[in-house]
């Protein structure tokens, strides 16, 4: 099922800062990126869905099992 294109918008608005407190986001940003995808990584491998992702790719006819899987 295609979906349908909605009109999306985005604000970037500027973020000023003192000189000293941007090396300290820039830091708890970093570690939240950190965080995320060794959560997230550990998520994926826990549900097996890498295993399966290969699976597919070895598999002859992949490519229509590749777009089955982007609907889930």
């Amino acid at each position: 099922m295609k979906r349908t294109a909605t009109p999306t918008f985005v604000l970037s608005i500027p973020l000023v800062v003192k000189p000293g407190e941007d090396r300290i986001l820039i830091g708890r940003m970093e570690a939240g990126r950190r965080l995320y995808n060794a959560t997230l990584g550990e998520a994926l491998r826990r549900h097996g869905f890498a295993e399966a992702v290969q699976r597919l790719a070895a598999h002859p006819h992949h490519r229509r099992q590749e777009i089955a899987l982007r609907r889930v």
